[in-house]
């Protein structure tokens, strides 16, 4: 039978230094050369609006350097953004019905313009330079051990947090600060 291979644990206060977290995150996403010659990114998943208590499917696909297809379904009605040389679209989808079709206004699109990159926020930061790693602190969330991390974009200034896995090195929250003012928190499991 194989055994799993075990990794050893890892030492959170050598990760709060800026210049090994980062040696640290792009080997447990796979490699600085692997990531850097990746072109297509697909994922799936299941969206939950903790507010409005509302689940839905979603899908992304992504291709260097900036297209971006993001699907989501609420039952019959799928809504669907789309995104090439920097312009976003929208289409609405509902049964026996044509499909409807329109740019997105200028609000919507600053708000979707993160979305274009390849990689989630550190990632970006690392391979891109598109933001700043402020600060890395120990943290907990939820009861486990994290590193919270504070990123500024380096575009327009916005602040995003993250709470981060210390054993698997993985987003388990995301705390970003929009452009028109409000704040959304995604929360990630079962990667």
């Amino acid at each position: 039978p194989l055994q799993a291979e075990l990794k050893p644990q890892r030492n959170l206060e050598e990760l709060v230094d800026k210049q090994v977290f980062k040696r640290a995150y792009i080997e447990a996403n796979g490699g600085f050369n692997h990531l850097q010659n990746l072109t297509t990114l697909k994922m799936n998943g299941r969206l939950r609006l903790k507010d409005d208590d509302v689940d839905f499917d979603f899908f992304i696909l992504k291709r260097r350097p900036d297209m971006m297809l993001m699907t989501y379904k609420f039952g019959a009605y799928d809504l669907t953004y789309g995104s090439k040389d920097g312009k976003f679209w929208m289409r609405q989808s509902y049964p026996e019905k044509p499909d409807k079709i329109t740019d997105v206004s200028e609000e919507k699109q600053a708000n979707l313009a993160p979305s274009i990159n390849m990689f989630g926020p550190l990632l970006s930061a690392y391979l891109d330079q598109s933001d700043s790693i402020e600060s890395i602190e120990l943290a907990d969330w939820e009861g486990r051990a994290c590193l919270h991390i504070v990123m500024k974009s380096l575009d327009d200034g916005s602040t995003t947090e993250l709470y981060v896995d210390g054993d698997s090195l993985q987003i388990l929250v995301q705390i970003v600060g929009l452009t028109s003012g409000e704040t959304t928190m995604m929360t990630f499991s079962n990667y």
